[in-house]
């Protein structure tokens, strides 16, 4: 598979990309779908930074466009025109193949759906992503059961999804999304289907998660409670960043 190079070192990169400061850079994006003969403008000329290591929250209403930026910077959708780099590097344009494995080794999701594999042990679900990787099972397992452990769930790695609750759900879904160290990690609704006590509990552990690794958080929500772990929110309009609260992110070390 072709490799992109991301950096977010201090080094310069192969692909003679220079690390950057910041994780996301979004200019200009914009995002149409065709309905019809008809061209409907989803994002409309998005522009902001988020910083390595900063913890940010799109936020608005059903319908405004968060979860399709979302899938802009998670590379599972392609803007219509504008640039999104990651870490400095311009990912606007990647083939299907280069999408994939910047997904694979440099960004984590967790889903307000959770997203399991019904037939698979939580331990075969976190596992997953190391498969793709090419990591030998051996090692994938220990790794698997190693995340599943930290997360709490020492003792429900060979449960299936049917059997544990949804709070459990979310946890496994975000070992999975942990397990290869991503640099970015991409939060959908991710306490959408939890009662309130479990959605605290799984907001607490995701910044616990991120204050161990450094790694960049982008969490989209309509729940201004949800919101508030965030440092800086980014409030969405029709397809539009229309006001900012917080201040700029200061780099994790």
């Amino acid at each position: 598979m072709a490799q992109v190079i991301v950096s977010t070192g201090a080094a310069p990169t192969t692909s003679g990309v220079q690390p950057s400061r910041s994780m996301i850079e979004v200019r200009e994006v914009r995002k149409d779908y065709l309905d019809g003969s008809m061209h409907v403008p989803v994002l409309r000329g998005v522009d902001f930074n988020v910083a390595a290591g900063e913890a940010v929250a799109l936020l608005g209403p059903s319908g405004c466009g968060k979860s399709t930026l979302l899938n802009i910077l998670g590379c599972l959708d392609r803007p219509s025109s504008g640039i999104y780099r990651l870490a400095g590097q311009d990912v606007s344009h990647l083939s299907r193949e280069q999408e994939a494995w910047v997904r694979l080794h440099h960004i984590g999701f967790v889903f307000q759906s959770f997203h399991l594999i019904g037939h698979a042990t939580a331990l075969e679900n976190v596992a997953l992503p190391l498969y793709y990787a090419g990591v030998p099972r051996k090692q994938r397992e220990a790794l698997a059961a190693a995340i599943l452990q930290r997360v709490g769930l020492a003792g429900r790695l060979h449960h299936r999804p049917n059997q544990l609750s949804g709070g459990q759900r979310q946890r496994t879904a975000i070992a999975r999304a942990c397990v290869t160290k991503p640099k970015l990690l991409l939060a959908d609704e991710p306490t959408g289907a939890l009662d309130t006590q479990s959605g605290r509990e799984v907001l607490a552990l995701i910044s616990e998660l991120r204050e161990e690794t450094g790694m960049t958080l982008v969490i989209v929500t309509h729940d201004a409670s949800v919101a508030s772990i965030a440092e800086r929110r980014l409030e969405m309009s029709d397809g539009q960043i229309v006001a900012e609260h917080g201040s700029a992110g200061v780099q994790h070390a």
